[in-house]
């Protein structure tokens, strides 16, 4: 209910705004009007990132070990009346999926720690899909048989993401087409004596939501250390016996003599 209220306040202020029979004041006070329902449209997103998945190793000797990571983003989109994205056109900028994270700009970071072959990124999504998600693919590092049988090692492919708001800049752009002369001068004037307290709430605004910084995670990659050199046993050295002790020798018997 509350959305159809702001809503059939905008219409009036924007019908007002069409009509140049009230004069560039009210067309001032119309705009004004729109700029802050259009920042009560803009809500804060909020992203989190699954590893899929959380545990992996090394492919051995030929196999392919392989990963993601997924942001989902929930944007909680209101519906934009069709008031907001006639004026927003009357100025020469597009308001028409204001709040929606389709389509959002996405920035990456994936970093290994323990080895540098630890994981390698093979793809990821720079914009946020239809289903409010983007997603990074990897691919682990080789070890062959032998190196297997070396001792157990853990390392960690660090992924973080930032997910950037693409409508905001639409909102500034419109903001900006005002005050640079899209009215007439009288309305101008008018504007530029109203529009500081109410632009400076709208950027703070801005401020607070132009970009989603996920929290970064981490996935455990197992693989092994070198494998144990192989020991040769060295026999001890044997005592040397007495010539008479010999084998195939037998103990010298001594003749008596009478």
């Amino acid at each position: 209910m509350a959305v159809d209220l702001a809503a059939g306040v905008v219409k009036g202020i924007v019908k007002a705004f069409k009509d140049f029979a009230f004069g560039p004041v009210i067309d001032a006070f119309a705009i004004l009007g729109t700029i802050q329902q259009v920042t009560a449209y803009l809500v804060q997103w909020r992203a989190e990132l699954a590893l899929l998945p959380e545990d992996t190793r090394f492919g051995i000797g030929s196999e392919v070990i392989t990963g993601r990571a997924e942001v989902r983003v929930t944007d909680n989109q209101l519906p934009v009346p069709p008031v907001i994205r006639d004026c927003s056109q009357h100025f020469g900028t597009d308001l028409s999926k204001i709040g929606s994270a389709e389509d959002a700009p996405v920035k990456w970071k994936a970093e290994p720690f323990g080895r540098a072959d630890l994981a390698t990124q093979t793809k990821a999504d720079a914009k946020v899909t239809s289903r409010r998600t983007a997603t990074l693919y990897y691919r682990t590092g080789q070890e062959t048989e032998e190196q297997v049988k070396g001792p157990q090692k853990n390392g960690f492919y660090k992924v973080s993401a930032e997910v950037q708001r693409y409508d905001i800049n639409e909102a500034r752009r419109l903001i900006e087409r005002i005050t640079d002369g899209a009215l007439p001068a009288p309305a101008a004037t008018v504007v530029k004596a109203l529009i500081g307290e109410i632009v400076g709430a709208a950027e703070e605004r801005f401020n607070e939501i132009t970009a989603v910084t996920v929290r970064p995670k981490n996935v455990r990659v197992i693989y092994h250390g070198d494998p144990p050199t192989p020991t040769v046993a060295t026999p001890a050295p044997g005592r040397r016996l007495p010539a008479d002790l010999h084998p195939g020798r037998g103990p010298r018997l001594v003749q008596s003599r009478r």
